[in-house]
């Protein structure tokens, strides 16, 4: 991570409020998934930053119906420290058809683009300011209005900014499903007048019963096809579950015959007057169906069929049922409701992402179907059909739905909520049959079991109020009762309901609504009353801001401003009181973390300000963290880092002298300055240092300034900025000559003095001094030693410096040093090499200390001669001018001079073995440690041996090319150390001008040993016969040239 710090300028206390208005917050720290709950998490402050967080509709893997339409919903933060004024967001429709063979992700094709410029200066967002959302909560996308067409699909969504810095987090995508537009219909009517509505007073429309009491018969219809007739299916509807219900009051039995005349009793009374149930299953014709697939084990990628039993939907076809009910007349009405509970669906043509990732985990081939259990069709109003029976008079309260405003879903039914306040929406309707006259005072109870182990009971909630009911209470928008429907109020009115979900985990709710107003009005139908729904509730890591305005470099002492915020994507927007604010400090070397001490501190909204100095815990530490912890304990936090310097300031008891210097040490860093330059015990005229000679500028100087720096032996660990102020005085003629001083130091082991580059800083002319300054950052310190100021020219060594220096023997005791440079010496630089068989290049104490200058800038070695053997020599090279070298840039390295194989081996014992076209010569050797690998020479004359033959190792022998001159030759073996310094040792002959050879049982011709260049006795007569033959012959043989196969020899006769 990055060791920058934001640099800008420290602001006083009294500024903050002005500062409140005037500067946005500065970063986000967003959670890659809003729907699960990760661990804190750091990031640093950037300038311009704009991520994609989520997309909050659609939810992934949520199925639309065909012919719904999709819009989309993202969430996108500024994450900067500047606003974002201009941001567009770019959509792509995907669709996967998988087919046999296919894999997912290769089957996307892109169906439909859409752009949407989301903030510029005609927009309706004309920014987003610092650390906030598009939109506030969300920003929904007015362009991407699409009817869902049936495939499995996927939203590929792009947010562009000009002025984003990180295009690493601006995508997202979510995948969803679109079925078939098809319908599970429900039709339910009195058999007496084939109307959903049956007048009781008419007595004429009962049915005969068996017992007491009068009975009503009923029709029920249940169909099922495509939406639209002339689409062909894609899937098989399975298993539809269609549940019967009748209201208890005044009932004493109900029942539903089956096709095969079987009549089912549901009736139960046991529920008290609310409701008995029965659920149809066996809707459609039953078959073994494949219903999933199962690995082979046997054999990767093959798979075997799973098959069950399953009641088959014939679509474009209807199943009629018949039922009755038999009341008591105890009361005056009742209701018969049919409901499409849920069914099956098995997709054989698009397969939906669900099966692809079952297929996935399980190791199937991604596109073979499966069968889903589902509870929503493409029309949900014909899934609930309701009939009712009553007389002239008939009240009935209807509870039509409890909704929820969700920060994580636009859903009124979301699978999450967010911890904490949620509202709940109740609707309510006067469905009596004068709801135009008659008004019902309403109440509704909610009763809700947490995941805690505690049940909340909350009677009429409409009257509750967060000062006597902190956790519930009527929703702060709405300032009057809702109590009323009917009448003189509205027939249909919601009440809205605050509910604190103070822990994560499953929450089920159940709200009764009932009328209040008994003496005037009686509810008719109870199973109406009644709304149930059970939802998860998560608690996400709150986004934080954190930014720290001080001077760059940090340094002890110090001020500094933090600026805390939190930003709760899950809470209300801008509660302040959501939040507990930590900054601290951090070093992850050792992983300590203390609490950060704030001088002055300020909250204003969701910010806190924390303002103080640098201590000395700053320098244990490598980051300042912010940390925010919501209400419920979910905490994210950003750290910054940080690199904090101590700072020393060095002076001479009168202030000419100041060093001061930032650095990071385990101690303190101690130097003492004096003007006592020469050491004698006091400051005296004797220190000034006259007659000196700089570098190689003209002439001698006297210093007009001296001071002595001794530092003490603390290392530092880094180096920040430093500088030295001097300040001395001009003569009137150095005023004259506008000349100034500068800085020069004594290196003492160079003996020379070294100008170190100034600025003139200040100069009174009251008091005739001047002020010169000397800044580094990084670096090393000052070196301990002597620094005068001379009113001299100015420069700066070389910037060119030695990148390789490389020092190596070469035969006869040469060295040759080489070297490569960073750059190109300027005209009047020069590269100087120093050697020495001292500890270091300069030390004479051998008196062989010495130089060599190279002025010709392109010359890159040289070679030294003047080494003695078996000693040890230092080499430094550096790049000087007339203001001395550059010291930084310098390089040295050693080498022992090496001018002769030592010790020196022996060789005897040398023996040449003539073969049909070599000669393989042998010896034998002792003391070859300093051997690197041999030679062995021939030539036809002793003193001029100049064919070579070089060995690969150190074997004691080699194969050498037969001479084809039939003349004497002469061998020698010698010994050759790794820096190519030879020395002969063993030598013999080969004499080929005689033809008599002697058999060594192996074909070949063997000559002896010949350690003294002798020929062998049986040679002589052979020489003879020679030399009388060529006599006889009058032959005259002319050699001309010298031995070697090379030669060019011509024979003359």
């Amino acid at each position: 991570m990055s060791t920058e710090v934001v640099q800008v300028r420290l602001m006083p206390p009294l500024m903050i409020l002005t500062m409140l208005l005037l500067c946005p917050l500065l970063a986000t720290v967003p959670t890659p998934e809003l729907n699960e709950k990760i661990d804190p998490m750091m990031v640093e402050t950037t300038e311009y930053e704009v991520a994609f967080l989520t997309i909050l509709d659609p939810a992934e893997n949520h199925t639309y119906r065909s012919g719904e339409p999709v819009g989309l919903r993202v969430l996108v933060a500024n994450l900067g420290t500047q606003e974002i004024t201009d941001l567009q967001i770019e959509v792509g429709l995907w669709k996967s058809e998988v087919v046999e063979g296919q894999s997912l992700e290769d089957s996307w094709q892109l169906q439909q683009t859409w752009t949407e410029i989301a903030v510029c200066a005609d927009c309706f967002e004309t920014e987003i300011a610092s650390a906030s959302l598009l939109g506030g909560s969300g920003y929904d996308l007015f362009n991407v209005q699409w009817l869902a067409q049936s495939g499995h699909y996927r939203f590929i969504v792009n947010i562009v900014s000009s002025q984003d810095t990180d295009p690493t987090n601006n995508q997202y995508s979510v995948d969803f499903g679109v079925y078939q537009a098809f319908d599970i219909a429900t039709r339910a009517y009195w058999d007496a007048n084939g109307e959903d509505t049956l007048d009781l007073s008419e007595n004429t429309v009962m049915t005969t019963c068996p017992g007491v009491g009068m009975c009503y018969d009923f029709n029920l219809n249940i169909s099922y096809g495509m939406l639209d007739p002339f689409e062909l299916p894609e899937f098989e509807i399975r298993d539809i579950e269609v549940e019967l219900s009748v209201t208890n009051a005044g009932l004493t039995d109900a029942y539903l015959v089956d096709r095969d005349g079987t009549q089912n009793h549901f009736y139960d009374d046991s529920n008290g007057e609310d409701m008995s149930n029965y659920t149809i299953d066996t809707i459609g014709k039953e078959f073994k169906v494949v219903v999933g697939y199962i690995p082979d084990p046997t054999s990767d990628g093959d798979y075997f069929e799973e098959s069950t039993q399953r009641y088959v939907a014939e679509l474009g076809t209807s199943q009629d049922y018949v039922g009755r009910v038999q009341i008591d007349g105890t009361d005056d009405a009742f209701q018969i409701r049919a409901k499409v509970v849920g069914f099956k669906l098995w997709q054989n043509v698009t397969i939906s992402y669900d099966c692809v990732l079952n297929n996935q985990e399980r190791g199937l081939p991604e596109w073979l179907p499966c069968e889903e259990e589902m509870d929503k069709d493409s029309d949900a109003l014909s899934d609930v059909y309701i009939i009712k029976a009553h007389d002239e008079t008939f009240e009935d309260l209807n509870f039509a739905a409890m909704t929820f405003e969700s920060r994580l879903s636009s859903a009124p039914l979301p699978e999450k909520l967010s911890q904490g306040a949620n509202d709940i929406s109740f609707e309510i309707q006067n469905a009596g049959l004068d709801s135009a006259n008659n008004t019902y005072e309403y109440a509704v109870d909610v009763i809700i079991d947490t995941p805690t182990d505690r049940v909340d009971y909350y009677t009429d909630v409409n009257y509750l109020d967060p000062e006597t009911s902190p956790i519930a209470y009527r929703c702060s928008v709405q300032r009057e009762n809702h109590t009323l429907v009917g009448g003189s109020a509205p027939v249909e009115d919601t009440l809205c309901f605050t509910y604190h979900f103070m822990a994560e985990g499953v929450y089920n709710i159940t709200a009764y609504a009932r009328i209040v107003n008994t003496d005037e009005y009686v509810d008719e139908i109870s199973m109406n009353n009644v709304q149930k729904f059970s939802v998860q509730v998560v608690n996400n890591p709150p986004f934080v801001v954190l930014d720290m305005e001080a001077v760059e470099p940090l340094t002890l002492q110090d001020e500094f401003l933090l600026k805390l915020s939190g930003l709760d994507f899950d809470a209300a927007p801008g509660d302040d009181r959501n939040f507990r604010y930590d900054l601290q400090l951090v070093n992850d070397e050792d992983g300590t973390i203390s609490s950060l001490g704030c001088i002055n501190e300020l909250q204003m909204g969701t910010t806190k300000y924390c303002e103080g100095r640098i201590s000395t815990q700053w320098l244990r530490s490598t980051h300042v963290r912010g940390v925010v912890t919501d209400v419920y304990g979910a905490e994210a936090y950003v750290d910054i880092p940080i690199l904090v310097w101590a700072k020393g300031v060095y002076e001479d008891s009168s202030g000419d002298f100041s060093y001061e210097v930032a650095y990071r040490a385990e101690q303190k860093i101690d130097m003492e300055v004096s003007n006592d330059a020469n050491g004698d015990g006091s400051v005296n005229s004797g220190d000034k240092q006259t007659d000196v000679t700089l570098g190689s500028l003209p002439g001698t100087y006297d210093s007009v300034g001296v001071w002595r720096l001794t530092q003490d032996a603390t290392t530092p660990d880094l180096i920040g900025s430093q500088s030295l102020e001097l300040t001395f005085p001009l003569s009137d003629d150095a005023i004259d000559d506008d000349a100034n001083g500068t800085l020069w130091y004594y290196d003492e082991e160079a003996s020379a003095w070294v100008n170190y580059e100034t600025r003139v800083l200040s100069f009174d002319g009251f008091l005739k001094q001047q002020t010169i300054v000397w800044e580094q950052e990084g670096g090393d310190l000052l070196s301990s030693g002597l620094y005068a100021v001379f009113i001299a020219k100015q420069g700066s060594p070389p910037s060119v410096g030695l990148t390789d220096l490389s020092v190596q023997n070469l035969a006869s005791g040469v060295v040759e040093v080489t070297w490569e440079l960073d750059g190109i010496l300027q005209s009047d630089d020069w590269l100087t090499i120093y050697y020495s068989s001292g500890t270091t290049a300069f030390d004479d104490s051998n008196n062989d200390a010495g130089s060599k200058t190279i002025t010709n800038r392109f010359i890159d070695k040289w070679q030294f001669l003047d080494g003695v053997h078996k000693t040890t020599y230092q080499f430094t090279v550096r790049t000087e001018n007339a203001f001395g070298a550059n010291l930084d840039g310098a390089l040295s390295n050693s080498t022992t001079v090496d001018n002769a194989v030592d010790p020196e081996p022996t060789v005897s014992n040398v023996v040449l073995t003539v073969q049909d076209s070599n000669v393989l010569v042998t010896w034998e050797s002792s003391q070859t440690v300093d051997v690197h690998h041999w030679e062995v020479c021939r030539g036809v004359d002793p003193n001029s041996l100049s064919t070579c033959f070089d060995s690969t190792g150190t074997a004691e022998q080699m194969l050498t090319v037969k001479p084809t001159i039939k003349v004497k030759w002469f061998y020698a073996v010698s010994a050759v150390d790794q820096y190519g310094n030879t020395v002969q040792l063993g030598q013999a002959t080969l004499d080929l001008s005689s033809g008599a050879v002697t058999t060594d049982g192996d074909g070949g011709d063997t000559i002896g040993t010949q350690v003294e260049g002798g020929l062998p006795s049986w040679t002589y007569p052979a020489i003879g016969g020679v030399v009388l033959l060529s006599v006889i012959a009058g032959v005259i043989l002319v050699v001309r040239g010298g031995g070697g196969d090379d030669l060019d020899q011509d024979w003359d006769y």
